[in-house]
């Protein structure tokens, strides 16, 4: 529901005065993917096949956001594996486009 690079007061025009407590849960969820597969518990293509879009998309939504919260919170650390995840995945579609698994694996058979 979020146009790209919405920042919180676009936020909490559209999600409400508790729309940045979820958009907190969702950076926080993007946050511990992006240590799984820093760390190596959690392969690149795992994680592309489960979350690359949401990733990607979240990212292009909320990266002025989260501009903005590192700034009010002086801490540049804030939203890091989130970022750091989707410039990841970012990189990846650059050499290996996505294709749908629909598309990918219709001939697979159980």
């Amino acid at each position: 529901m979020l146009p790209d690079g919405a920042d919180l007061r676009k936020i909490r025009e559209i999600l409400g005065p508790d729309g940045a407590d979820d958009v907190f849960m969702v950076g926080l969820t993007r946050e511990s993917l992006g240590v799984l597969l820093f760390r190596r518990e959690v392969t690149l293509d795992f994680m592309d096949d489960l979350f690359s879009g949401a990733i990607l998309i979240s990212w292009r939504k909320l990266h002025v956001f989260v501009e903005e919260d590192r700034r009010a919170t002086e801490r540049n650390t804030v939203w890091e594996w989130c970022q750091w995840l989707a410039e990841r995945m970012l990189e990846r579609e650059k050499s290996v486009p996505p294709v749908p698994a629909h598309i990918a694996h219709r001939s697979w058979r159980a």
